[in-house]
């Protein structure tokens, strides 16, 4: 209920940098984001407007000096306080974490094949990390000329740039659209959203449930785009043979496909479908 100040773009950049370096809708703790990158984030979401950055020139500076191995400005007031009160409040999360790095060593462990996959993962992490950082560093408002740039110009510059830039390594372009392409989705640009969403779901069928997230969001992306035909043979493909139990994604699909009968007047295949949602639903 404050003013709108610079410290507000401060904090909506912030919170577009989380987004763009986890692949989550809600800034939460992952292994994605640690060390300075976590610290740059944190500044820029302080509840006091007066802790954040100064500006978005600010900001942009801190992200170029970490990509150039320099000290950042936002640096902790103790490690040891800053420390503990993270455990204390994400210690649920954080001993979610501890099952799953366990659970990744014994794998780890096990086979020399299981040590391989878990390096390449990581290893595409941190390049799809860098990009996306770098793609936010250089496209700041002073760096495009103008004072202020709006959240969706910004996703649509780093969409074009990625396109150029990772034009030679297509694996490493899909995973940058995934998150740019959900990014879009959210923020209107259907267009955009689907042209990337597709590319990321050519490389990330038979992925788990990566796949099956995109496949749907690019679904969406099509319905609004008019193209029924190819969202419903998105959303069919999510949807197992047997009725969906503990499975939002086919749910949610089956939910999709109902309605796009129904507007087809397909009213009977409609009752069927949005009906064997509802029983999902009810089995969660």
């Amino acid at each position: 209920g404050e003013p709108v100040s610079t410290a507000t773009d401060v904090f909506a950049l912030g919170r577009l940098l989380c987004l763009l370096l986890t692949g989550q809708r809600e800034p939460t703790p992952t292994p994605a984001l640690h060390g300075e990158l976590a610290l740059i984030v944190a500044k820029s979401l302080k509840p006091q407007p007066e802790a954040r950055y100064v500006g978005a020139s600010a900001l942009a500076d801190d992200v170029r000096r970490h990509l150039a191995h320099r000290p950042i400005l936002a640096r902790p007031d103790s490690l040891a306080y800053r420390s503990a009160r993270f455990a204390r409040r994400y210690r649920l999360q954080l001993a979610a974490l501890g099952l799953v790095v366990a659970s990744l060593l014994v794998g780890v462990a096990a086979t020399a094949w299981q040590w391989r996959q878990a390096t390449l993962e990581a290893e595409r992490t941190r390049r799809v990390q860098s990009v996306l950082t770098e793609l936010l560093a250089g496209l700041s408002p002073d760096a495009s000329g103008s004072a202020t740039v709006p959240m969706i110009e910004l996703l649509r510059r780093s969409w074009a740039e990625a396109k150029q830039r990772l034009a030679g390594d297509p694996e490493l372009l899909a995973e940058v659209a995934r998150p740019l392409g959900l990014l879009l989705n959210q923020s209107g640009d259907m267009g955009l959203a689907a042209e990337a969403l597709q590319l990321a779901h050519d490389r990330l069928q038979g992925r788990g449930e990566a796949g099956r997230d995109v496949a749907f969001e690019l679904a969406n992306a099509r319905r609004r785009l008019g193209q029924t035909d190819a969202a419903r043979t998105l959303l069919t493909g999510l949807v197992p043979a047997a009725a969906p139990q503990d499975d939002p994604v086919a749910i949610s699909a089956l939910a999709h496909l109902g309605e796009i009968a129904m507007d087809a007047g397909r009213l009977d295949e409609a009752r069927g479908l949005l009906e064997r949602a509802e029983h999902g639903a009810r089995e969660r």
